[in-house]
C-alpha cells in the first residue's frame, strides 16, 4: 500500500469548505460547553485558534487556496486568543462588547484585501466573488457598520452574513468570467 502524496489527494471543494468551518464551529461548541464565561470564551479562543492553525497547515500541505471565511474566522480567532494569552483587557473587552461584529470585521479586511490586492493572494486565499470584488467589499462594510447597532448576535451577524454569502453565492454564479 502506497502513501498518497498531497498532489494525490483530490481537492474537493466541498470537503474543504467543511473543513474551514470546524475551527469556528469548535470556537462555538467549547464557548457554550463552559457557559460562555470569562474562563469559556478564554477556551473557546485557544482552542479555535489551534485548530486554525492546524487546518491552515493542512491547507498549505494539499496546497489548496483557502476561503475568506476560514481566513476571516482565523484572524478573529487567533487576534482573540493572542488577547487573552498577552492579557490585552481592553481587546478582550472589545470583544465581549461587539461579539459578532469583530468577525464582521475581519471579513471586511478579508474583501479589502481581496479588492485592493486580489494579486497578494493569489494561490491562497480563493475568493469565490471575484468578479465581484467591490460590491462584495462594499456589502461587508455596510454588514459590519449594521452589526454595531444590533445588540442580539442572530441579527447582528448571523442573518445580515448569511444573506450577504447567498447573494453573492448566487450573483457570481451567474456573472459572465
Amino acid at each position: 500500500m502506497s502513501v498518497r502524496r498531497p498532489k494525490d489527494i483530490p481537492k474537493d471543494r466541498r470537503v474543504l469548505a467543511l473543513i474551514s468551518l470546524l475551527p469556528l464551529a469548535l470556537f462555538l461548541r467549547t464557548a457554550a460547553w463552559y457557559g460562555y464565561t470569562d474562563d469559556g470564551w478564554r477556551a473557546a479562543f485557544l482552542a479555535g485558534a489551534g485548530l486554525s492553525g492546524a487546518v491552515a497547515a493542512v491547507f498549505a500541505l494539499l496546497r489548496v487556496p483557502a476561503n475568506g471565511l476560514f481566513v476571516a474566522s482565523s484572524l478573529m480567532l487567533l487576534s482573540g486568543a493572542a488577547a487573552f494569552l498577552s492579557g490585552l483587557t481592553p481587546v478582550v473587552a472589545a470583544y465581549k462588547r461587539f461579539q459578532g461584529s469583530v468577525f464582521l470585521l475581519c471579513h471586511v479586511l478579508v474583501r479589502a484585501g481581496l479588492l485592493l490586492a486580489p494579486g497578494l493572494f493569489a494561490g491562497w486565499l480563493e475568493d469565490p466573488y471575484a468578479r465581484l470584488a467591490r460590491p462584495a467589499a462594499l456589502s461587508a462594510l455596510i454588514i459590519f457598520a449594521w452589526s454595531l447597532t444590533q445588540d442580539r448576535i442572530l441579527f447582528s451577524a448571523a442573518l445580515p452574513f448569511a444573506i450577504f454569502t447567498l447573494v453573492f453565492s448566487a450573483a457570481s454564479r451567474r456573472t459572465p468570467r
